[in-house]
Parts: C-alpha cells; sequence; structure tokens
C-alpha cells in the first residue's frame, strides 16, 4: 500500500472535505499520518510503518493524536500499548 492509496481510502471516508488536494503533494505526511491513525483500520495503520519511520509515526502520535483527549481515550490507549508500547 502506497501513500495515494492511503489517501483515495481517506477521501472515501469523506475524511478531507475541508481540503483542497491537489495532485502533487496533495497532504502532508503529518496529517496522513494522523488521518491514517484516527480513521483507518489496521491494515492500513500497519501500512504506515512501511512508508514512514517509527520514530515518525511516533512522534505524529503524540503531538497530533494523543493531544486529542479525552475524545480519542481509547483509541490513544489502544495505539499506545499495541504499537508504541506506553
Amino acid at each position: 500500500m502506497d501513500k495515494q492509496e492511503l489517501i483515495e481510502k481517506l477521501s472515501k471516508e469523506k475524511v478531507f472535505w475541508s481540503y483542497e488536494l491537489q495532485k502533487k503533494n496533495p497532504v502532508a505526511d503529518e496529517v496522513l499520518i494522523e488521518k491514517t491513525l484516527v480513521y483507518l483500520d489496521l491494515e492500513e495503520i500497519d501500512a504506515l510503518f512501511n512508508l514512514f519511520p517509527y520514530e515518525k509515526i511516533k512522534e505524529v502520535w503524540l503531538q497530533r493524536v494523543k493531544s486529542q483527549e479525552p475524545r480519542l481515550h481509547n483509541l490513544n490507549l489502544f495505539l499506545g500499548k499495541w504499537y508504541f508500547n506506553k
């Protein structure tokens, strides 16, 4: 799975309803990682680790997803235990 496939899956979920996507570099890596962690399933989250370094994904999780407590509390518990050993 590549970045474009993740963008297409996120678009089908209507995650980018407020974004004006362009063909070249349509989504920043940090946004792609954050939205995948929040809105997609395990298969797509696993694909992130083939596309980006572990440290980058963990940093995005800490700064952009984990900071959305308490709204994403259960998701953060899962991601922390399953992927980031927290």
